[in-house]
């Protein structure tokens, strides 16, 4: 996200400042968030400044250079090569595709689909619907 403008900080430093209002009402006629008023006010008491900070370094990713390369494809990308493998080949062919990203089924019936179940409407609203 960009920093705020400097114009800006400081109308809200300066209406903090003149006028009798609270923070949270600053917040709400600038359009912004109660943190960062918050934190505006404060970083003008403390330091003088209002000027957005300045970020020196990136932060460290957590994983090491290793774990970065032996990193596992996502799921989603497991059932994007699923559909790319099974991409012209007819409905009978791939009835044991487990679908869920994790490869192919054995064809047993954990994975084959099961009926569904009918849902009956609730009295209530069939009441409802025959009125």
């Amino acid at each position: 996200m960009k920093a705020y403008s400097l114009d800006l900080r400081q109308k809200i430093v300066d209406a903090y400042a003149c006028d009798d209002i609270s923070q949270r009402k600053l917040a709400k006629n600038f359009g912004i968030t109660l943190s960062f008023v918050q934190k505006l006010l404060k970083r003008h008491r403390e330091f003088g400044t209002i000027s957005p900070k300045v970020r020196t370094e990136q932060t460290p990713t957590k994983l090491n250079a290793e774990q970065l390369e032996r990193k596992e494809p996502t799921r989603r990308s497991t059932a994007r090569c699923d559909i790319k493998r099974i991409a012209g080949t007819t409905l009978r062919e791939n009835r044991g595709v487990n679908w869920g990203g994790h490869g192919e089924s054995d064809g047993s019936s954990e994975t084959s689909p099961q009926p569904q179940k009918k849902v009956s409407t609730p009295r209530k609203k069939a009441l409802m619907k025959s009125n």
